[in-house]
């Protein structure tokens, strides 16, 4: 699950998410990697490759968090429990 504030009412809400299919930074904060999506090309001999998921080796039980300063900058956190 994430939480996500609505910017024009302030209102928080839960939504359903997936680490696979996260954001490139969820990876980075949690020491996972990206790993390429393939799929067959049109004359089936080979694989090409059209995205990239967020991969973890074991189990990652955690609240990650993102967030920016005053000036813009990007700050992510993992917490894990």
């Amino acid at each position: 699950m994430t939480g996500d504030y609505d910017a024009a009412s302030g209102e928080f809400a839960w939504k359903r998410a997936s680490y696979q299919h996260g954001p490139a930074w969820l990876s980075e904060v949690s020491k996972g990697f990206r790993a390429d999506v393939l799929k067959a090309d049109r004359e089936g001999r080979g694989r090409v490759k059209v995205g990239e998921v967020n991969d973890y080796r074991g189990f990652l039980r955690a609240v990650a968090l993102r967030f920016h300063d005053h000036d813009g900058r990007a700050y992510s956190q993992l917490v894990r429990y």
